[in-house]
Parts: C-alpha cells; sequence; structure tokens
C-alpha cells in the first residue's frame, strides 16, 4: 500500500500530513527495529575483589556463530554485587537475586538496550530457588523461609498470592540424620516443576544452611494440586496433596545453580525426571548416595519406584557426582560429571568455584552416557546450555577463561567458539 502512496504524489502529501497529526498510527519500520526484542541474552558473572559477591552483565547477542571476545563494555550491570540466577520468559529476562532477595525483570532490545521494567521484593523467602513461570500471568518461586510459595505476576511483576504449606512443615523435627540430635533447622523450596494439573516442588531439609548439611537422607517432593490454587489468594493450603519421599536418592534442586539451571525436567511424554546431585556442601559422603535420576510418571502423585538411574556408574563411576540436568529431547541431557582427583583440598569450596567437571551426555531410557568434552570447567558456576538443532552452545569456565563451546550431539564432536569476560549464562529469547 505504501508503495501506491509513493507513486500518486498527491495522495502521497495527504497520506503523510495524517501520519504527522495521527496519534495511533504505526512507528516506522526503523523504531520497530530498535525497540525489537533480542534473539539471545548473555549474562556474565564477574567476581568482586571479597570473593563472595559478583556483578552480572546483561547484552544481547544476534547469533551464538560468533568469534573472538565478547566483553562488557556495552552490556549493563544489573545487579553490582550479589549472586542471581538468570532466566527467559515471553522474551524477557528475569534476574533472580537471591542475595537481594529481589526479581527484576528486564526488556533487552536486539539493538542491545536494557530497560528494567519492574521488581519484586520477596525478602519473605530468604534465600530464593528457582522462578517457575506458568504463563504470562503467573509465576512461582519458593525460598528458605515462611513455608510457603510466592505467586507473581511476570507481566506487572506484582505479588499476587502464595501458597501455605506450614501444615506440612517440618522444622524444628529430630531427624537424626546424618547425626544423633540433628534437627530440620531450615526447609526450602529449591525449585518447581508443572506437568499437567500437578505443580511438583523440591524440598530440601537442611540442619546448617552455612555449610549446607542436610538433615534427612531422601529426595522429598511436595505435590501440588494447580486445579485447586487461587492465584489471588494468601492461603492455598488445600491445594497441598502430599509430600511424598524416596530413599532411593537424596535431595533434588538447583537453587539458582549454574546461573539458572533446573534439576527437575519432563520428557515429552509428561514424565517427571529429577536429579538428585547431593552436591551442595559437598555431601556425597554424608549421604552414601549417588548421584541419581528418579522419576514420577506423567499425572501420578507418587515415584515410579520401578525407575532408577545411577548417573555415577553410567559415568566416571561411582563416587563422581554428578551436577546440571541441561534436558534437550528424546530422554537425552547433558550434565557436568565431577572429577573429585581435581579438588583442591586447601580450599573447602573448591567443589563449587574451581575448574573440576566434565560435561557428558546421558540417556534417560537407556541408562547410558557419553563424555563430550575432556576440559574440565566450573560446573557449579556456568551451566546453561542452548539447544539449537543439532548443536548444542555449552559454558566452559577454566581459571583462566571463558567461553561457549559449539558441539554437535550427533557426532559429539566441538569447536569453540567466544569467549567471554565473566561466567557465561547464555539464553534464548525468542
Amino acid at each position: 500500500m505504501k508503495n501506491n502512496l509513493i507513486s500518486k504524489i498527491g495522495v502521497f502529501v495527504v497520506s503523510y500530513l495524517l501520519i504527522s497529526c495521527g496519534n495511533d498510527d504505526p512507528t516506522p519500520d526503523i523504531d520497530r527495529d530498535k525497540d525489537k526484542l533480542a534473539k539471545y541474552a548473555l549474562i556474565t558473572r564477574v567476581a568482586n575483589a571479597d570473593q563472595q559477591t559478583a556483578a552480572f552483565y546483561l547484552q544481547s547477542l544476534s547469533s551464538l556463530e560468533i568469534s573472538g571476545t565478547v566483553d562488557n563494555r556495552d552490556a549493563e550491570e544489573v545487579v553490582p554485587a550479589s549472586g542471581v540466577g538468570a532466566y527467559s520468559h515471553d522474551g524477557y529476562v528475569y534476574i533472580n537475586d537471591y542475595v537481594g532477595s529481589r526479581i527484576q525483570k528486564w526488556k533487552l532490545t536486539a539493538a542491545n538496550k536494557a530497560t528494567l521494567l519492574g521488581s519484586v521484593n520477596v525478602t519473605e523467602l530468604g534465600y530464593q530457588g528457582n522462578i517457575l513461570f506458568k504463563d504470562t500471568e503467573t509465576a512461582f518461586v519458593g525460598g528458605t523461609s515462611q513455608s510457603s510459595i510466592v505467586i507473581f505476576n511476570p507481566t506487572t511483576m506484582q505479588k499476587t498470592g502464595k501458597i501455605d504449606f506450614s501444615a506440612w512443615s517440618r522444622l524444628n523435627e529430630v531427624t537424626g540424620f546424618p547425626a544423633t540430635g540433628t534437627a530440620i533447622n531450615i526447609e526450602s523450596v529449591t525449585e518447581l516443576l508443572i506437568s499437567g494439573k500437578y505443580m511438583y516442588a523440591a524440598l530440601n531439609y537442611i540442619n546448617d544452611f552455612a555449610s549446607y548439611t542436610p538433615a534427612t537422607s531422601a529426595c522429598a517432593i511436595m505435590v501440588i494440586d494447580l486445579e485447586k490454587v487461587n492465584v489471588n489468594s494468601n492461603d492455598n493450603s488445600e491445594a497441598v496433596l502430599s509430600i511424598i519421599s524416596d530413599e532411593r536418592a537424596s535431595f533434588a534442586g538447583s537453587w539458582n545453580s549454574g546461573g539458572g539451571s533446573y534439576f527437575m525436567q519432563k520428557d515429552e511424554n509428561g514424565d517427571v525426571y529429577i536429579l538428585c546431585h547431593n552436591l551442595w556442601g559437598n555431601q556425597r559422603a554424608t549421604f552414601g548416595k549417588p548421584a541419581a535420576i528418579l522419576r514420577i510418571k506423567s499425572g501420578m502423585t507418587e515415584f515410579d519406584t520401578g525407575y532408577y538411574f545411577d548417573l555415577e556408574s553410567a559415568s566416571k563411576g561411582n563416587g563422581n557426582p554428578v551436577l546440571n540436568f541441561e534436558y534437550y529431547g528424546n530422554g537425552k541431557f547433558l550434565a557436568a560429571v565431577q572429577d573429585p582427583n581435581a579438588i583442591n583440598p586447601e580450599n573447602p569450596w573448591s567443589y563449587y568455584l574451581d575448574p573440576i567437571f566434565q560435561w557428558w551426555s546421558f540417556d534417560l531410557y537407556s541408562k547410558s552416557a557419553e563424555r563430550v568434552s575432556s576440559q574440565l570447567t566450573k560446573g557449579a558456576l556456568s551451566a546453561r546450555c542452548v539447544f539449537e538443532g543439532n548443536n548444542a552452545y555449552v559454558p566452559f569456565e577454566t581459571n583462566e577463561e571463558s567461553y561457549i563451546m559449539k558441539i554437535n550431539l550427533g557426532s559429539m564432536t566441538s569447536s569453540k567458539t567466544f569467549s567471554t569476560n565473566g561466567s557465561p549464562v547464555l539464553m534464548g529469547l525468542e
């Protein structure tokens, strides 16, 4: 239509005057391009001098097929000194600042303009877990206090309600694990997942939060009936159906690990698979159980007693913990397998901060594994992967450099793409 107008000068002049005066006419194409949401987001974590907190920088990427170094000169500093998980939903970036007890929503354009659209204060949760987005109006997040799950609207960034599970609380219960007299001092919802009408919440019962010393030996999952949840209610206690546990494996849940990975995934059938990793606080020896996958069949509210996947035996062998659960379809996922021989015995946090993991590919159905790379990486800090076609874009971080590796998931061949200034968290926004 514009071409026709251009060819008819008189009509064009009239149209131009109308466009100049109208308030509801579309913006010119160039302005729409400037406002177009980014295709990919890159968040980099740069440790501060105190080595306890980090600054986080956000910027857009137009492609993953780039080389060289993507530095932080044109990035937006979204958090100066904290710890965060980063998530994407509906084209927007959500920064889960679990140290600052807030959740931020950012708009990131293809022209690399980052705008803070809103923030939710979740101080009542203490140390919040992963965010679960149900739709554009409903999201859930749990934490270490209040025996509740917060419900908020990710569009308006306003809290709307909560799910109160205080009737199921085990706080102050003496369990006797891992030692006589041990009690549950903290119970945390580390992450959540929806399959069908149910929402599953991973629970972590803790004795000492500073060392992540557990207070129970099993994997515990709270089952919630979403059809009974009123997002505008501060009760919703009737929606909590049960807390199920399985002694075959230890606790589950990511807690924003790897920049915002999820350790509960569902396959194309709606079956829920749960990574029980036993690594927070490096508690592998405490549990005496290997990192394993448990399953809840689609539509069920109990663990599938016929399914158990020992990840350690399938990869480097018993005693080699496994972290992360980057699912890429047809029962397959990438995870980081620890090499205990690479741990620095002088640093109690070496298991988390040092490059001691190797990426492997696992198959939930055949219960097999294949090593992807022999390169050691900081698997707890950098884990979020982007999968496109038959390729995975996987973060690597050593003591000397951070970069993204492109891995062909068919041949398991790899090639280095671009380097980053800081631990990379990569997200697709489209």
